[in-house]
């Protein structure tokens, strides 16, 4: 995935407000696959750090990938500190 360079404050502090996800389809190795959904499992829907459920969903059907409601993150941390995971299933 290429993304153009940039010193903005919220392209740092939240650079998957505009990444183009999958720009190229699915990756060609599980190495770029991973690396993407990584980048993927923080997009956030605010500042408050809750997932933008509905851009993950999109962005890994685009690609062959189921999403229900398999998403966690953690409790309890402060603004901006936790973790986020999800589950997806191929569809193949």
């Amino acid at each position: 995935m290429n993304s153009a360079y940039s010193t903005e404050k919220t392209d740092l502090l939240d650079p998957s407000q505009r990444a183009n996800f999958f720009a190229d389809g699915l990756p060609k190795s599980d190495a770029a696959l991973c690396a993407q959904m990584s980048w993927l499992a923080y997009c956030r829907s605010g500042y408050d750090f809750s997932f933008d459920k509905e851009k993950i969903k999109r962005n890994l059907n685009a690609i062959g990938f189921a999403v229900d409601d398999r998403l966690w993150e953690s409790q309890g941390q402060p603004k901006g500190t936790g973790t986020h995971c999800f589950l997806a299933l191929g569809k193949h």
